[in-house]
């Protein structure tokens, strides 16, 4: 599926602010409101966008869900980023600016500890066989929002194994708390998104969960109706898309 970047671009400028390309910007303060599994991106991009454009950047990271009752309850974040799905629901209560755009598409991965043998997980089959044979396992708790607990809470639905991991299961805070499990030995298996898993020390991953499971995350940007820096909103979200930003994406272990 190709990111949908194009709207925004074209439509803001004229909508929000309608001022020339050339019209000088002072360097303002923007507030973000991420998803976590953005992190490990913000801790390169965020300087380089600072020293590039002199704006300051405030970044709140929290799950992807909570990004979304953030907004609907007041934030007064500029920029949302989070799945799609969540901002385009967010854009239907018009908490949003018209022109949401896509940065990223995410995976989920499973993770081992470093050295250990990986399990099979590159099919459906071979994930549910490994899932069985595994003595313990640690994954986000889907009530907290983040998506890898969410997606893998519907995998194991999907694969009927719901009920039978359940003793072996221990759920995490997050996906970094998962990985920390999986580091420390406390489980043998751990669930994480790929960027978070990634940049987590002492652990490695196995794969990512089939996509014929329908795990499918797009991470997308929107600015936030009524913030006072529009300008300077799109001029980020711009940034995220840029050639330079999706080589540290990539390098996350997502796609832009």
């Amino acid at each position: 599926m190709k990111l949908n970047r194009s709207l925004v671009l074209v439509a803001l400028p004229a909508m929000l602010f309608g001022q020339q390309a050339s019209t000088p910007r002072p360097a303002v303060e923007i507030k973000v409101l991420s998803s976590s599994n953005m992190q490990p991106i913000w801790a390169e991009v965020a300087p380089l966008f600072e020293k590039t454009t002199g704006h300051r950047l405030f970044i709140t990271i929290v799950e992807a869900v909570p990004v979304k009752d953030r907004i609907v309850a007041g934030s007064d974040a500029d920029v949302a980023i989070t799945q799609r799905q969540l901002l385009d629901d967010l854009l239907v209560q018009r908490k949003l600016a018209p022109g949401i755009v896509d940065i990223a598409r995410s995976t989920v991965s499973v993770v081992v500890r470093a050295g250990a043998p990986k399990p099979a997980v590159a099919s459906v089959e071979a994930l549910r066989a490994s899932l069985v044979a595994a003595k313990s396992i640690a994954y986000p708790d889907p009530k907290a929002g983040g998506l890898a607990g969410i997606y893998f809470a519907r995998a194991l639905e999907q694969l009927g194994l719901a009920d039978r991991m359940r003793s072996k299961t221990r759920l995490a805070d997050n996906g970094q708390a998962a990985c920390r499990l999986v580091s420390s030995g406390e489980v043998e298996l751990g669930i994480a998104q790929t960027s978070t898993a990634r940049a987590a020390p002492g652990v490695e991953s196995a794969g990512i969960l089939p996509r014929q499971l329908g795990v499918d995350i797009v991470v997308s940007a929107g600015i936030v109706a009524g913030t006072p820096q529009p300008e300077a909103s799109l001029q980020l979200i711009r940034f995220l898309t840029s050639p330079s930003v999706a080589s540290i994406i990539r390098a996350s272990g997502m796609e832009p």
